[in-house]
């Protein structure tokens, strides 16, 4: 248990740092409103499931256009952060359970699921596969999965170039 509870620390750490200097949440929000999947101002009946929150970063510039914000963050430290933010925070990690549970939940589905910086996660490419399925049979008629990675310009996506 207590190396767990290091390993979400040191993640925590790594994540505000990243989320502290970066601008890919600020990007991601103007190229998802340009391509219009993301409504410029609120729409009402528009629903957003975010799929590994994190600290809410993202979500947090998501909110105002939506009538209703779902996350889902496995971190328990982040979890906290996430349910003094907003009032749908599903503290379970993205599986077929949590997936069933959100499509009896939200039977009318959500017009966007993001999944930002969170693949990485995932075991393989049959996780990966299987997680991105999950998502798709959640989203209502004409909505969008916009699964979201690191910048290519960024340091990060330059070292997975690198050692390819």
């Amino acid at each position: 248990m207590v190396t767990a509870k290091r390993e979400y620390e040191t993640f925590e750490t790594a994540l505000t740092q990243f989320h502290r200097y970066s601008a890919q949440n600020d990007i991601a929000v103007n190229l998802m409103q340009s391509l219009r999947i993301l409504p410029q101002s609120y729409q009402t009946d528009f629903r957003v499931l975010d799929i590994g929150a994190g600290q809410g970063h993202l979500p947090i510039l998501m909110a105002p256009s939506a009538q209703e914000t779902v996350l889902i963050e496995p971190n328990p430290r982040c979890v906290k952060v996430l349910q003094n933010l907003f009032p749908t925070v599903y503290a379970m990690p993205w599986d077929q359970k949590t997936a069933l549970l959100l499509h009896k939940g939200y039977p009318q589905g959500f017009n966007l699921i993001t999944m930002s910086h969170m693949l990485y996660h995932l075991s393989g490419l049959d996780e990966i596969c299987q997680g991105m399925m999950l998502a798709f049979d959640l989203l209502k008629p004409g909505g969008h999965l916009a699964v979201i990675l690191n910048q290519p310009q960024a340091i990060m996506a330059e070292l997975g170039i690198t050692y390819r």
